[in-house]
């Protein structure tokens, strides 16, 4: 992984809403040094995650959620931000389900069991 992609991981629940006005402690943000451990880089986001829903517990009501702030030059409501977010953290752990498979890495379950787990389970036959 390059530095560009751990910091894109590192950085992303921070830079997306932040922009919404929401305040919250983001370990890391643009000018911080990257992590240079995955554990580092989990543990970071872990805490990111925590203390930005913590936030919007406390920040946000069910009508912030459709507040209007102008995002990447759209019109996006703050419900939507949240949607957004969390496609795009969808999408980064499907490159990083590509990237460990192609290291030979065995991939963990995280929305119910992966392709790897099923054939422990001896419910799929492993391919070659």
């Amino acid at each position: 992984m390059n530095e560009g992609q751990k910091l894109k991981i590192f950085t992303s629940l921070h830079d997306l809403i932040s922009k919404t006005g929401l305040k919250f402690d983001a370990v890391g943000g643009h000018g911080s040094q990257v992590p240079s451990s995955a554990k580092e880089i989990a543990n970071s986001f872990r805490q990111s995650s925590e203390s930005m829903i913590t936030a919007i517990k406390e920040q946000w009501t069910d009508e912030s959620l459709k507040e209007i702030k102008d995002i990447h030059r759209e019109k996006w409501s703050n419900g939507l931000t949240l949607y957004i977010l969390n496609c795009h953290l969808i999408h980064h752990r499907g490159q990083m389900t590509v990237l460990m498979r192609q290291a030979g890495l065995k991939v963990p379950g995280m929305y119910g069991p992966s392709l790897e787990e099923w054939v422990e389970y001896g419910l799929l036959k492993p391919t070659d």
